[in-house]
């Protein structure tokens, strides 16, 4: 199937909603109507994925970590990050990962 295809295969079964302001930045996630969804999934700077996981603390948020990977296979810990569970690495534990893991809510 081409990308466009899985797009739109992924679009009938899942409400999504991309949220990006007129300068091609995301700065409208205050915006978001959180109640309109299950699960939200944000990537983006660190900043703003912890702000999204805090400001919507009844919500299960998934975040795309953005961490330097040298090696790919967890040996350097240059992509270690620091969880409720301990470290993990973003090369072979994520890159995604749930908010509320990550940043105390």
């Amino acid at each position: 199937a081409s990308k466009t295809e899985l797009n739109d295969e992924i679009a009938k079964k899942f409400k999504m909603r991309v949220v990006v302001g007129n300068d091609g930045y995301l700065n409208l996630l205050s915006e978001l109507n959180h109640s309109a969804y299950n699960w939200i999934f944000v990537s983006g700077s660190k900043v703003m994925e912890e702000l999204a996981v805090k400001n919507m603390p009844n919500k299960v948020v998934y975040v795309s970590l953005n961490e330097y990977m040298a090696c790919g296979i967890g040996a350097c810990k240059g992509c270690a990050v620091e969880t409720v569970h301990g470290i993990k690495h973003v090369c072979t534990d994520g890159p995604v990962f749930r908010g509320d893991n990550v940043w105390q809510v």
